[in-house]
């Protein structure tokens, strides 16, 4: 009756000094949505800005939606 998980795995690599906070997974099948807050690339803004990304094979690989 229990769920099982997969270990944690990277979906993102990069070298932005930006910081991203996770908002949300959402799993509609295989389709698998994340959605996350970042930093705006501008020093002098201190707004944050939400995107997603989608996943079409329940998390394997990731690309814009």
């Amino acid at each position: 009756g229990g769920k099982t998980f997969e270990l944690a795995r990277e979906i993102g690599t990069g070298n932005s000094p930006d910081r991203l906070r996770m908002g949300a997974l959402v799993a509609l099948g295989k389709r698998v949505l994340l959605f996350f807050t970042a930093d705006t690339p501008d020093p002098s803004n201190s707004q944050r800005s939400w995107y997603v990304m989608a996943s079409e094979d329940a998390g394997s690989t990731w690309a814009a939606p």
